[in-house]
Parts: C-alpha cells; structure tokens; sequence
C-alpha cells in the first residue's frame, strides 16, 4: 500500500508541476482545455525502457514490487512514471540522478527529489523514499536490519508547440 501511495505521489507531482487543465492565452489569462476527456478506468501498466526516454536505470535497481511502470496521456503529451528499487542509500541514488540530469535542481529537506531535463531535453523528476525495516525474532530474541529504497521516476514527453510557420 504505502509503495502504490509513493507512486501516485510521484505522478500527483508531475501533474501539479505542470500538467494544469487550463492553456495559456494570448492575453495571459488562463482558460480551461476544452478537449481533455476525462478516462473511464485508471491506466494500465505498461513495460517501457528508461533509455528510450534519455534516462538511465539506477545501477543494481530492480523493478518495485507489483506494477512498477505507467504510460499516461496527459495535456502536453505522455507522462511516463517508473518505479523502481535499490539496497543503495537514497542519498546515492540522487546524487546518481543529478549527476546525469541537466538543469538539475534538488529539493526537499532532506533531500527526496530531483528535477531537471534528460539527455534528449524531456523533463524528469526523480523521488526517493528510503526504509530501515527492524526484524525481531521474539523467540530467539533476535534482530535483523534490512534496507532499501524505493525510486519513482517521471519523465514527461512533451507535444512539439506549433511554429508561427505551421499555424
């Protein structure tokens, strides 16, 4: 439940980061998108390659556990999300991402996301929630440590605006 919640964090993000229901104007004001249909059902997972969309795969990470990736159309174009996990530290994991995003910003205290342009210049945002999760063992009074953390990755594919050429 909690890795479903990050995950619709994630795109709850990059739809508030830019995916407004209203299109600018020539006047500056904003008026609603009068085209969006709103979907019947929620998307389905679908399989995608990150190197597609100009990111890189984290080095060791693994897919998260049930649906780890989304395809969703939204009003500038497709909204891909990934989800992914690692044993690496969250710290690791967006030092990796900054180090390879242009533009890239960091935010949160501590830090939990990056933002920035990948390789091809499509917009990428990078969450991390990191877990220390305690075993007990009350029989054998025992105690065992395990780590992880949980990668959310949005890339937005953004339609081309049309020129003042092409109407």
């Amino acid at each position: 439940m909690r890795n479903c919640s990050l995950a619709i964090a994630a795109l709850g993000l990059a739809c508030v980061c830019g995916c407004g229901r209203f299109a600018p104007t020539e006047t500056g004001v904003r008026e609603p998108l009068a085209d969006v249909a709103e979907p019947d059902a929620a998307p389905a997972p679908q399989s995608f390659d990150l190197a597609s969309l100009g990111m890189d795969t984290f080095p060791g990470a693994k897919p998260g556990p049930g649906a780890s990736s989304l395809r969703v159309p939204i009003p500038e174009g497709t909204a891909y999300t990934v989800r992914l996990r690692t044993t690496k530290e969250g710290r690791e994991v967006l030092d990796y991402y900054e180090a390879r995003l242009r533009d890239a910003v960091k935010l949160g205290k501590p830090r939990a996301a990056v933002v920035g342009k990948t390789r091809d210049g499509r917009e990428a945002t990078v969450l991390v929630d990191s877990r220390v999760i305690i075993l007990k063992n009350l029989e054998r009074r025992t105690e065992s440590t395990r780590r992880y953390t949980d990668i959310v990755i949005t890339v937005r594919s953004l339609r081309s605006a049309p020129t003042a050429a092409s109407g």
